[in-house]
């Protein structure tokens, strides 16, 4: 009997350190695994709700700070407009921007607008355009989750500057309180002398 008990424990001992053993291995082979794994699993991706959609338009406007108080130096609109795009709709269109809206009775304010211009394509689309608009002003804070960007929506349906053009280019339709002059010196809304207008237009 006791060389029966003996025998067991030898038997419990090897199985006791076969587990031991095996625990060791496993964590080797995880280790392994994740020095191996990709990048995303590793740094999992930002979620969408904190990713910027993709926009129509990203323009930067260069020199920014010295076109506006010429702009006010001379009571004019100042008006600047991007170079032409097409949405992913296919509609050819570009920006623009009146720096100053005071000589529309807006001081103080920078207005935005969106401008349809003729295109071969034109034939193809449905008109009017009736697509909603949605302007953008960033905030160039590096970190997204810190960003309070700016945006203005429009509804096209129903107006005289969204019909099909008839002559190179439409009147622009936007707003002229886009934004106050006071509002664009304040966080990162001009960086480096640059400030950024997207426009996104739903599908």
């Amino acid at each position: 009997m006791l060389q029966y008990e003996n025998e067991l424990k030898a038997v419990k001992s090897k199985h006791d350190e076969d587990v031991k053993l095996l625990g060791q291995k496993i964590d080797v082979l995880q280790a392994i695994g994740a020095a191996h794994a990709p990048l995303a699993t590793q740094f999992p991706q930002r979620p969408l709700h904190q990713q910027e959609p993709e926009p129509d338009c990203a323009w930067k406007i260069a020199n920014f700070t010295r076109k506006l108080a010429q702009a006010k130096s001379d009571n004019d609109y100042g008006i600047i407009q991007s170079e032409p795009f097409f949405s992913s709709h296919g509609y050819k269109m570009k920006l623009q921007v009146d720096l100053n809206e005071a000589p529309s009775g807006y001081a103080g304010y920078m207005g935005v607008y969106l401008i349809l211009m003729k295109s071969d394509l034109d034939g193809a689309f449905p008109w009017p355009f009736a697509k909603r608009c949605t302007f953008v002003l960033v905030d160039q804070q590096d970190d997204l989750r810190q960003r309070q960007n700016i945006g203005l929506v429009i509804v096209t349906e129903g107006r005289s500057n969204f019909q099909r053009p008839r002559e190179h280019k439409n009147t622009g339709g936007g707003e002229r309180q886009f934004v106050k002059h006071s509002t664009l010196r304040t966080r990162q809304y001009i960086r480096d002398d640059a400030v950024y207008i997207k426009v996104l237009i739903d599908p």
